[in-house]
């Protein structure tokens, strides 16, 4: 993609809710901005939601700023686009969105856009239009430091598991072994909490905010992958949740989420906010043949 020299760098408000006990309806009624993301961008002002979360991948300070590799993708793609456009870099204001609520925060038209690893899947994408997929992980396992006897999914029978509300581990998981004790919680920082006190014995999502959970607390929690025979037990691909399938705006942001390969920026971000190797989690922008799998 072109650039055409624009750079003032995007102005960034956070709007932090808790929205964990309301929906969308309640707390806001039907928005009359229903603008797809290019006529927002050109319009000078993007609202993205993001959970706050995950450690790595989304997280609000408490300066205001926001910080992490969903945060730094959404924001190159909206800067990106502008470039090419040639308007100018928008201001962008981040709202707090949780896993359960991401479709419903952007058919009121809530936000514009959500970067809140949002694992690609054919049921979702019945609801929700998606550009990507920007980063592929897999369904993983949070263990207390020092847990031996969980090494893998054939560990795993009888064992307490915590998933988070929305998400689509607990239902992998329960396909696989029908006997697993699967609690649910609103939010990882709960889940973390009942792994800590040993409510539970496992927390059970993406490898990637795993990863971010034990970086963060060295010494306290270890990831444990989860294949069969010999492959991952699956492959989440993250995509970035759209409110309409427009394919012009589609076409803009796997653009964008091209040029961030090519120039290296998928690399620094993951470097940065993970440490992990960006090589295991490249995708391929537009592919989505994924999601005609069995």
């Amino acid at each position: 993609m072109s650039s055409t020299g624009h750079s003032r760098a995007a102005r960034v408000t956070v709007s932090a809710f808790s929205l964990s006990t309301l929906t969308a309806c309640t707390l806001f009624p039907g928005s009359a901005n229903d603008a797809d993301l290019l006529d927002q961008i050109e319009s000078g002002q993007v609202t993205v939601g993001s959970a706050f979360t995950n450690p790595g991948l989304s997280i609000l300070h408490d300066d205001g700023s926001v910080a992490g590799l969903d945060t730094d993708i959404a924001e190159y793609v909206i800067n990106a686009i502008a470039d090419d456009k040639g308007w100018d870099r928008p201001s962008i204001e981040w709202r707090q969105v949780p896993h359960g609520q991401r479709a419903s925060m952007l058919e009121h038209a809530y936000v514009d856009m959500i970067a809140s690893t949002y694992s690609m899947n054919s049921e979702r994408a019945d609801k929700t239009a998606f550009a990507g997929p920007y980063l592929v992980t897999h369904q993983a396992l949070l263990v207390r430091d020092g847990e031996n006897t969980i090494t893998g999914l054939d560990t795993l029978s009888g064992r307490s598991l915590c998933f988070v509300t929305g998400t689509t581990a607990a239902g992998t998981i329960k396909d696989e072994l029908p006997d697993v004790v699967l609690e649910e919680y609103d939010n990882y920082k709960a889940c973390l909490g009942a792994l800590r006190e040993g409510h539970v014995e496992a927390v059970t999502t993406d490898a990637a905010i795993l990863e971010g959970f034990e970086a963060q607390e060295p010494g306290v929690f270890d990831v444990v992958p989860l294949e069969v025979d010999g492959r991952p037990l699956t492959d989440e691909h993250y995509g970035l949740g759209l409110r309409h399938h427009d394919e012009e705006t589609i076409q803009a942001v796997n653009d964008a989420l091209t040029q961030m390969y090519d120039d290296g920026s998928f690399d620094r971000f993951v470097s940065e906010n993970l440490q992990a190797d960006p090589d295991t989690m490249r995708d391929t922008p537009g592919d989505t043949s994924f999601l005609d799998g069995p």
